[in-house]
């Protein structure tokens, strides 16, 4: 989610603000104080130091105040939810204890807002028929991923899957919540009797799933790269697993590979597709190759 500049009128305090633990602060992230600097460095330092009290029986104790400490202190009245602080919401008290991983009302906001987020597909090119676009990162098990704004990334299946194995009957998405470790089972689709694991690309953490993709197989299968995201993961170290994707000019040789691999799979000794044409629906037109051979060669799974 991006950072717009605001104006005078449109300035809300920052949850620590709100909580009186810092004089002066206004968010400038929607919000979302799991991909937000000023929090982490603000949980750091409360980490770092502590706060002396002396409980009831006079020994001294010391405690790190963090904001939700500080608004489970105030009176009911007073405990806002972050979506009314935010002008997502009407007035509504948090009934949690800001533990809004436990809250379904802000699990439902949190997708709602993820999906309502536009997902614009920068430059796309050819490769044998495969679209790839080359404004994400992609996994060897043919998902995608893209870095948005606020630090957390989007993640995809990739075209050349769905001309692999068609549209999907169904996909088995993880909760909201739920971890994901790259290179481990992540996800799963199915098609008829057959299903199929795929390999999360990217270690981190579900923040919000594409239930109309989820729902609607064939909209994911006709725009893999926009619409058709699955999930939205708030990752631990981007950084690090971005080393193992492909990304760039080396994402076309890859695909052609791929490619090639296929072909070699379904007309072994021969340098084209059975018909002649694109690949599409491999699973669908060919008897020659089995499930399990596709998606141990390409989801390798």
């Amino acid at each position: 989610m991006g950072t717009a500049r605001q104006t005078t009128a449109e300035k809300r305090p920052c949850i620590w603000m709100d909580a009186g633990l810092v004089a002066r602060k206004y968010c400038n992230n929607h919000y979302d104080c799991h991909s937000c600097a000023f929090d982490k460095a603000m949980a750091r330092k409360a980490q770092s130091s502590s706060n002396t009290n002396r409980d009831p029986a006079g020994e001294t104790r010391t405690e790190r105040i963090l904001w939700p400490q500080r608004m489970q202190e105030k009176t009911w009245g007073q405990r806002r939810c972050r979506h009314t602080l935010s002008g997502r919401s009407t007035w509504r008290l948090c009934p949690y204890n800001y533990e809004c991983f436990r809250c379904p009302y802000d699990q439902m906001l949190e997708d709602a807002l993820e999906v309502a987020v536009p997902a614009p597909t920068g430059s796309v090119e050819g490769v044998e028929g495969y679209a790839v676009a080359l404004d994400r990162f992609y996994h060897v098990g043919h998902t995608w991923v893209r870095v948005e704004d606020g630090g957390r990334v989007r993640v995809g299946l990739d075209d050349f899957a769905y001309r692999v194995f068609g549209t999907p009957d169904c996909f088995n998405l993880p909760l909201t919540g739920e971890s994901l470790r790259a290179s481990h089972a992540g996800f799963q689709f199915r098609r008829g009797s057959d299903q199929a694991d795929v390999l999360a690309p990217i270690t981190g953490t579900v923040r919000a799933l594409n239930t109309r993709a989820a729902e609607k197989p064939f909209a994911a299968r006709r725009d893999p790269y926009g619409d058709g995201w699955l999930m939205v993961v708030e990752p631990d170290n981007v950084r690090k697993d971005a080393k193992t994707l492909k990304d760039g000019d080396g994402v076309l040789g890859w695909i052609q590979q791929e490619h090639e691999m296929l072909l070699q799979l379904l007309n072994p000794g021969a340098p084209t597709y059975p018909d002649g044409g694109a690949v599409n629906d491999v699973v669908g037109h060919c008897t020659g190759v089995s499930w399990k051979d596709l998606q141990s060669a390409f989801l390798r799974t």
